[in-house]
């Protein structure tokens, strides 16, 4: 619908783009990522972003790179959620209508344009639930008449007003015998009133028997819109290909954005809101047994750590160990459960005296404050490599359980997440052995391939 209040019409076109998203709007992310391609679009208006079931999306996930985002009040009660995107070369800001009751599934926008030009821009939801639409009837109708009577030059409002029985040619008609206190009713005077003009003249949707031409003009800008999404959604892979090598950034987010299964951890507070009792009944009052023999023996009390396979476990097992290079003197690395300290100078891994000191020290304080947490830290299994020409090859020693000192080992080489490093960090070891693995899987294919 459109408002104009003589004058010149704006001094450029705007490609504006409307859609009911009917779900979160992170579900069709991809989609309208690949529609700003190319500088298709100016302006992007989305209703229904909010799922009806499920969690409310967070507004960072959803920002578009070279456009601002609006949204209402994603959290108000019985809105679905409208958002307007507008292209950021474009000057624009939100308004607030002054109504005496606000409609709060609606989002209204004014985009700056020369020669004292202002555009107002409304994109707007009504409820399709008849007792849900007819409780704001009222505050919707207000707000539409406020949008008319604004001073801006022209006015541009989309969105889905959910009245199926009004037919638009493009001014509106009724049915006939239709109540004319009826909200359909009430919703054409109010647009007849503001001298709201209807643009589009191709129905979003089909009415009555698959037979009329309702149906046929729905099919027809159906498969227009199908088309022209799938040609977008070709061009932008197309371009993220070509420019993967020099922007892997937006590569890997597009792949991530493509997995099936996306790990997500929800709201984590019991009926009171309590986080701390939460997690607190999650870890405790639990039980484990171990079946010998086929046979179960009668549980026992699981005293520390975190149930394994949950969601919650590694989140749980970091917070708990977060803390430890705060500790310590020597810069760490942590991954899981994998802790590595080490000593730097000069940008050479040279243990000179005072460095090797530190580093012992810093070993007695890893160690109590493993002690203090809880945790046995196994000796035997912690090793020490020594890298560079000049280092002085310091040998390291950490407590037994019995108090004597264990010498902690030396290998020239070790297994780091699956990367041999060695001592003179020229990782031959590790080269010789993906070549082996490769020359085995070929030799196999080779094998099955072969004519017997």
């Amino acid at each position: 619908m459109d408002n104009k209040k003589g004058g010149n019409n704006t001094d450029q076109r705007l490609r504006v783009y409307y859609t009911n998203v009917d779900n979160s709007v992170l579900s069709k992310y991809e989609e309208l990522i690949a529609l700003t391609t190319n500088d298709k679009y100016n302006i992007i208006l989305l209703t229904e972003i909010k799922p009806k079931f499920g969690q409310i999306p967070d507004i960072p996930t959803m920002n578009i790179p070279g456009y601002n985002l609006y949204t209402n009040d994603l959290h108000a009660t019985n809105t679905r959620g409208v958002s307007v995107y507008v292209r950021s070369t474009l000057n624009s800001k939100r308004t607030i209508p002054i109504v005496t009751n606000t409609y709060n599934d609606s989002l209204w926008i004014i985009v700056n344009g020369s020669r004292n030009s202002e555009l107002l821009i409304g994109c707007v939801y009504r409820s399709s639930s008849p007792e849900v639409a007819l409780q704001y009837e009222t505050n919707l109708h207000e707000t539409l008449i406020w949008a008319a009577n604004t001073a801006c030059s022209h006015k541009l409002i989309a969105g889905d007003f959910n009245h199926p029985g009004i037919t638009w040619t493009p001014t509106p008609e009724l049915p006939e015998r239709v109540n004319t206190s009826s909200p359909q009713s009430k919703f054409v005077e109010c647009v007849r009133d503001s001298y709201l003009f209807q643009h589009i003249t191709k129905p979003t949707r089909y009415l009555n028997t698959k037979d009329n031409s309702d149906y046929q003009q729905y099919i027809k800008a159906r498969n227009e819109a199908t088309h022209a999404n799938r040609r977008a959604r070709r061009d932008f892979e197309s371009k993220i290909a070509q420019e993967s090598r020099h922007n892997t950034k937006t590569f890997w987010n597009y792949v991530n954005s493509r997995r099936v299964v996306k790990g997500s951890i929800p709201d984590l507070q019991d009926p009171q809101g309590n986080l701390k009792q939460w997690i607190q009944n999650f870890l405790t009052g639990r039980k484990q047994s171990v079946k010998i023999n086929g046979e179960i023996p009668d549980s026992v009390n699981v005293t520390s750590g975190v149930p394994q396979g949950s969601v919650m476990g590694p989140l749980l097992f970091i917070l708990f160990v977060n803390d430890l290079p705060d500790n310590l003197h020597n810069p760490t690395l942590m991954y899981a459960d994998d802790t590595k300290m080490f000593s730097l100078k000069k940008q050479r891994l040279i243990m000179d005296p005072p460095n090797t000191t530190t580093l012992q020290q810093d070993l007695t304080r890893f160690q109590s404050w493993a002690n203090n947490m809880g945790m046995k830290l196994n000796p035997t299994k912690c090793k020490t490599m020594h890298l560079g020409r000049s280092n002085p090859l310091q040998e390291y020693t950490m407590l037994l359980d019995d108090n004597t000192q264990h010498h902690i080992m030396t290998p020239t080489e070790e297994k780091d997440l699956g990367v041999i490093v060695d001592s003179g960090l020229t990782f031959s070891k590790h080269i010789q052995t993906q070549v082996n693995k490769a020359n085995s899987v070929l030799g196999a294919i080779k094998h099955r391939l072969s004519p017997s």
